[in-house]
């Protein structure tokens, strides 16, 4: 039997260099830094390789090098499954010392530079259970988004993964049991990444529980979160097409994070979706988050969804979580999510009703929650048509966002802030669509083979495209013509297939999954 959960929690954020240039160790007490190195790295390289090659400079000095080693704990290539010349270079030091960026950079014939990264002062951040009344609203997130509208075109396909890097993943839930490939999970029982999951793409039309935006789309889950190398891996696993982190590991711009999340997207065609960040310990107030900041990652902000704009609590008189508005408690921007120019859209993320530890189901708060539901919606779009790449899912996704928003009163102070509007699914999944259609009109085919191939939808007739000149579509005698398509082939006036000649239509499996 089900378990009921009501956590009014749930803002897992982690981050490096804290705002006010505050940089704070991991939960081991321990810095990380990436150097990237003016020679090859190889897989085998060590605390003993760097030491060497530190030895060899002529920049060292007997104490300098005896400092060095002292504070020095480990080192390894920081991504052995890299592509880019940069990362391949990279090795990442851990050490107790903060203060080593300096004195690693003076060796310049070793280091091309020296990176530090650091976490915020709150690693896990909950936010108190007296935070908002909770509520019976387990679908207005997605009728917001205009979820349903978007599985009317596509239900979206269990080729298609969503790679979620979080904390814990309960495998037995009954939601995700049956679409889940599990890489690594903690043995320390945690409702964040249940809950991100949920929101991501909880088994949807199985009759229990909740629905999610991916609907169809599997999931493949890492409790090693925070790993920039982690989430490079994953977006080399057969299936996945998006990736989301519902967390922060940097809060100052890294070259070579960036890198990496460049890589991901331009080269293993992955797009990664991320949370912006939820409060002044998240790097400082609205402050650029990482990797969510860098343009290759897709940046999302919450707003309401449950009550209409200018509803009042009949009983206490509070303006909560309107749809839309980016702030929860209406006219406090103190209970605001992130807010800058990096974010690139809006999703609901205050009370949203998902899965939780345990076969429960709770609330959640947080772009923790608005970053998997964008998503979701990313799978669907790769579902409907897998030949577009990660670059435009991302393009499609954020052009086709509801930017109404910005003409709601309450969110005056956010305009430009909040991205280009709210996502909105259907909208989104009708985009990918209609640019996989190919229209065949006023075209005859006069004795000749000829193959027409739609990656979504092929229609044919006398007037299908208003974009082109009208004309019938003419097959003539002697002629073989194939028209293929992944989803239907539509035949509208003045298709006309003449005696002796060879028309098949064929609906096909596309070859991009």
């Amino acid at each position: 039997m089900k378990k009921l959960i009501i956590l009014y929690c749930l803002l897992l954020m982690y981050g490096s260099v804290a705002y006010a240039q505050e940089c704070y160790p991991n939960q081991a007490g321990k810095y990380q830094y990436y150097l990237n190195m003016q020679g090859d790295v190889a897989k085998t390289f060590n605390k003993a390789t760097l030491i060497h090659l530190l030895s060899q400079s002529k920049a060292v000095s007997k104490t300098s090098l005896e400092t060095l080693e002292a504070a020095i704990e480990t080192a390894a290539k920081s991504f052995p499954t890299a592509k880019t010349a940069l990362l391949q270079k990279s090795v990442t030091m851990i050490s107790a010392k903060d203060n080593l960026t300096e004195a690693l950079a003076q060796f310049k014939d070793v280091f091309s530079f020296v990176e530090k990264l650091c976490f915020p002062k709150d690693m896990l951040l909950y936010e108190p259970n007296d935070f908002a009344i909770g509520g019976n609203h387990p679908k207005t997130h997605l009728e917001l988004i205009k979820a349903p509208g978007a599985w009317d075109i596509s239900k979206g396909d269990s080729r298609i993964a969503i790679g979620i890097t979080d904390t814990y993943m309960d495998p037995n839930h009954d939601e995700f049991k049956n679409k889940l490939t599990l890489l690594q999970n903690s043995s320390f029982v945690d409702h964040h990444g249940v809950a991100v999951a949920g929101c991501a793409a909880a088994d949807t039309d199985n009759g229990i529980g909740i629905a999610a935006a991916g609907f169809h789309s599997s999931i493949v889950f890492s409790s090693q979160a925070f790993s920039d190398n982690v989430v490079l891996q994953m977006a080399q696993m057969q299936g996945v097409r998006v990736i989301n982190c519902s967390w922060i590991n940097n809060c100052s711009h890294s070259v070579t994070q960036q890198a990496v999340y460049d890589e991901i997207r331009n080269v293993h065609n992955v797009l990664v979706v991320a949370g912006a960040g939820n409060k002044p310990t998240h790097c400082g107030d609205n402050a650029y988050v990482y990797p969510a900041a860098y343009n290759s990652v897709v940046s999302v902000t919450s707003v309401g969804h449950t009550n209409n704009v200018g509803h009042v609590n009949p009983t206490n008189g509070n303006k909560m979580n309107w749809k839309d508005c980016h702030e929860q408690t209406i006219g406090s921007v103190a209970s605001t999510h992130h807010h800058n120019n990096k974010v690139n859209i809006a999703a609901p993320g205050y009370q949203v009703f998902t899965t939780y530890a345990n076969n429960g189901y709770g609330y959640g708060w947080g772009t923790s929650f608005a970053s998997p539901i964008v998503a979701g919606v990313c799978a669907l779009v790769a579902a409907v048509n897998p030949c577009l790449t990660a670059t435009e899912i991302q393009n499609i996704v954020l052009s086709t966002a509801d930017p109404s928003l910005y003409l709601i009163p309450e969110n005056a102070n956010y305009t430009g802030l909040l991205g280009t509007g709210r996502v909105d699914a259907e909208a989104a999944v009708k985009r990918a669509f209609d640019l996989g259609t190919v229209y065949v009109q006023n075209q005859t085919y006069n004795g000749t083979t000829n193959t027409e191939t739609a990656q979504t939808m092929l229609k044919a007739g006398y007037n299908v495209d208003n974009s082109q000149p009208f004309g019938n579509v003419i097959i003539k005698s002697g002629s073989n013509v194939t028209f293929r398509a992944t989803h239907k082939i539509v035949f509208g006036e003045n298709f006309k297939i003449e005696n002796n000649a060879v028309f098949k239509a064929k609906i096909y499996q596309s070859t991009c999954f």
